[in-house]
């Protein structure tokens, strides 16, 4: 008797075993969840009074003038406190300008307007980093704005904070990051975690985990197609010294989609 499958899901499900939540689509799936997120920030920041009412992931921080963020999850505390939790597989990912960019962007989506700048929330940056970014071979770095002259901290309320996620020693956040690497849910220290990465390898979540996938490749395929769009503009535009109204009729791009490329060119 042959067994049918739906072609897409044939189609990714033997990467699923090994993936681990160093994986950013696969984390994005587990983290969407606030007994994990609360789980991460207790151990992270050492305080069991933290309580989430909210968790967003991949949740797009739009900046009108300049480059926007995909932030991998965002958190919101019951006290108004909110957390950004990047994971980075490579160093580069998290440098510490993204995530002063970061920190700056959470608060421009948060300061509603009319409202003082004494009104702005706390706000946690937290990069979860695969390697120690830092080489001092030490679990965690704090970092924060300091008035040097009197080596006190300014208490703006921004914090940021890296996890070297390579060290998974016994103690809690070692067990955590442990966990982070995990391929197999068995083996994983917290069962919170295990709860939803089992979800996810095994059970109904693993078609959940491949239609992801198929979005992400029809979406990179749209954009690839977006970005030939653009460089056929501009070659038009530059071989025929055509505006670009010109070069798109003669793409025949359709009309409603021509604003559109404008403001990508502006």
């Amino acid at each position: 008797m042959f067994i049918i499958r739906e072609p897409r899901i044939y189609e990714y499900e033997h990467y699923i075993p090994e993936l681990c939540l160093f994986d950013d689509d696969f984390m994005s799936l587990v983290l969407d969840d606030i007994d994990c997120v609360e789980l991460i920030l207790r151990i992270i920041l050492d305080d069991e009074h933290i309580r989430i009412s909210k968790v967003l992931s991949q949740k797009e921080v739009k900046n009108i003038k300049g480059k926007s963020i995909q932030a991998d999850i965002i958190a919101e505390g019951i006290d108004g406190t909110y957390y950004n939790i990047e994971i980075q597989r490579e160093n580069s990912g998290g440098i510490a300008r993204r995530a002063r960019y970061n920190s700056s962007m959470v608060d421009m989506s948060v300061l509603e307007p009319g409202n003082q700048y004494s009104q702005l929330p706390k706000v946690h940056t937290i990069f979860i980093m695969e390697r120690d970014i830092f080489h001092q071979e030490l679990p965690l770095y704090h970092c924060q704005r300091m008035i040097e002259e009197m080596d006190e901290p300014l208490n703006d309320g921004s914090y940021i904070i890296y996890v070297n996620g390579s060290r998974c020693d016994n103690t809690r956040l070692g067990r955590l990051m442990h966990d982070f690497h995990c391929q197999e849910w068995r083996e994983m220290e917290y069962p919170e975690l295990a709860r939803r990465v089992r979800y996810y390898k095994e059970k109904e979540g693993r078609e959940k985990m491949c239609e992801v996938w198929e979005r992400i490749k029809r979406d990179g395929f749209e954009q690839g197609m977006e970005t030939n769009c653009i460089m056929s503009i501009r070659n038009l535009m530059s071989s025929m010294n055509w505006s670009i109204e010109e070069a798109m009729k003669a793409l025949k791009i359709p009309e409603k989609e021509q604003q559109h490329y404008i403001r990508m060119m502006s």
